[in-house]
């Protein structure tokens, strides 16, 4: 078995361990997972440039997971939706229109708040170019006047 192959298996499988053996111990395992990964993090920065082989693998690994995790998690997502939907529609607790209204408000707060993130992300990025530019126009007419 490749080194890297071992590596990659026990990325995947430290997590889980690190889990079982902070609830075993009776603390949280969730922060014991969240500081692993953190140390985890960490090391991955200090890796040396001849370990690029298992860098590339280990974030082609990483990549396909979370692919999947997010397709899974819209699939759930798919599969109790109408489920839920008919059991609010059809209690008579629910006021539908109320229910359709905060459906509307939420969905438009969410548009305007990504709105609100790319303009600001983009306005950022522009001054940050604007006063690169400005620099170099200044550095450019430095020799000029001496």
């Amino acid at each position: 078995m490749d080194d890297v192959t071992m590596h990659i298996i026990l990325q995947i499988l430290t997590p889980f361990v690190i889990y079982l053996v902070a609830e075993e111990i009776g603390v949280s395992g969730i922060l014991a997972v969240v500081a692993g990964g953190v140390t985890h993090a960490i090391e991955q920065d200090r890796m040396e440039a001849n370990l690029a082989k298992l860098q590339i693998a280990s974030s082609n690994t990483w990549n396909i997971i979370l692919f999947i995790l997010n397709g899974l998690v819209f699939v759930i997502l798919g599969l109790q939706i109408p489920d839920v939907s008919t059991v609010i529609f059809q209690d008579e607790a629910f006021n539908n229109m109320q229910v359709i209204g905060y459906i509307l408000i939420i969905t438009l707060c969410l548009m305007v708040l990504r709105f609100l993130w790319v303009w600001l992300f983009w306005a950022g990025k522009w001054s940050a170019t604007k006063k690169k530019q400005n620099v170099k126009k200044s550095r450019s007419f430095a020799p000029r006047c001496s």
